[in-house]
């Protein structure tokens, strides 16, 4: 009787403390998903909101409302979301259209200067914050207990330089 007591202790505790792992490793996986969903999108809303007047001058100037609407719509299909949001182009809030993350908020900063050989460049700065959705059922009574004191968010920020070379 004595050893499936300690059967039955182990199995708790090894219960108890690997639930915490396997949150880590679901927020690791979460971070990955939303970084190359922001990478993969900046990359098809620079491609194709690309001046090509400007890039027959080596400038590399982007139409900054092209530049949003085709990173939205990038996004929106990479992470099954949807655009509700839209601050001056700048601010775009994503809600999601499944119980799997919580709101996505992504600001765009525009910024077009000079480079050393008197061409324009572009810069792109992303920066995307989410609070994290809990998937074990430990952390999710816990955040139900104690509310947003638990609360997880996650910051990812991304610089792009565009830029036209000869």
């Amino acid at each position: 009787m004595r050893n499936f007591a300690i059967v039955i202790l182990f199995v708790v505790l090894v219960g108890v403390l690997t639930e915490p792992l396997m949150e880590i490793a679901h927020v690791i996986t979460e971070k990955v998903t939303l970084s190359s969903a922001l990478i993969n999108s900046s990359r098809a809303a620079k491609d194709r909101s690309l001046d090509y007047y400007g890039v027959r001058d080596i400038d590399a100037v982007i139409e900054q409302g092209r530049f949003v609407a085709y990173f939205a719509e990038a996004f929106e299909d990479a992470l099954n979301v949807r655009l509700t949001n839209n601050q001056n182009n700048r601010t775009l809030t994503f809600v999601p259209l499944d119980d799997r993350r919580n709101t996505i908020q992504v600001t765009l900063d525009f910024v077009v200067s000079d480079n050393y050989f008197n061409q324009k460049q572009t810069r792109v700065e992303a920066r995307l914050e989410s609070f994290y959705k809990y998937k074990t059922a430990y952390l999710i009574r816990a955040h139900q207990f104690f509310g947003s004191d638990v609360d997880y968010l996650m910051v990812l920020q991304r610089m792009y330089i565009i830029s036209v070379r000869n």
